[in-house]
């Protein structure tokens, strides 16, 4: 973890597995307390300012706290996998060495997670409308969707034409109305067990 110029900077080579997936599945940060707000996509003209993160070219930028403790807990939320704390030394400001890395265990929420399948005619895309009172979800940037087979296990659907929007997930291939897609036909008609 990087630690010049006043900004924290995790990036694909960071040693949590899927690195590059994981820094754009997170979805809240919290340093020495203090909740931050994401800023979305940085460029060469702006930086993260006090209480803020961002995105650039595949890594996460956080801004460091203003102080100069030995520790400092970082606590980074993803939606789909593992949400890590991170004590790091702020003593410097050249670097940000890290002192303890463990796995924060969510507290799990009781809410549906969507409150609709449907198919949107007007764009010809299969709908899941992810239920507003769970916060968690409606800031992701990813999905992974699993089918649960014959054997009782969920299998990992790959498949790019599933995208997340705000508040909807949406599968886009073979979208229309002749030819619908086996992926949203699973989730609208029911015919398969599916997590998302």
């Amino acid at each position: 973890m990087g630690g010049d110029d006043g900004e924290l900077t995790i990036g694909s080579g960071f040693a949590v597995k899927d690195a590059g997936e994981w820094i754009k599945s997170i979805t809240a940060i919290t340093v020495d307390g203090v909740k931050y707000s994401n800023v979305g996509e940085l460029d060469y003209r702006n930086k993260v300012k006090e209480n803020q993160y961002g995105f650039t070219w595949g890594m996460l930028k956080i801004r460091r706290p203003n102080n100069n403790k030995k520790e400092v807990a970082l606590v980074l939320e993803s939606s789909i996998y593992k949400s890590y704390t991170i004590i790091f030394d702020n003593s410097s400001p050249y670097s940000a060495d890290i002192i303890s890395m463990e796995e924060t265990k969510k507290v799990q929420n009781t809410e549906p997670a969507f409150t609709e399948a449907r198919y949107n005619t007007a764009y010809g895309v299969h709908e899941i409308i992810i239920n507003p009172k769970r916060e968690d979800l409606l800031k992701s940037t990813a999905v992974k969707m699993f089918v649960k087979g014959r054997d009782g296990t969920y299998k990992e659907v790959v498949n790019k034409s599933i995208k997340v929007k705000t508040g909807i997930v949406e599968i886009t291939d073979y979208n229309n109305k002749y030819y619908p897609t086996a992926l949203g036909n699973l989730i609208v008609e029911g015919e398969n067990e599916v997590k998302i």
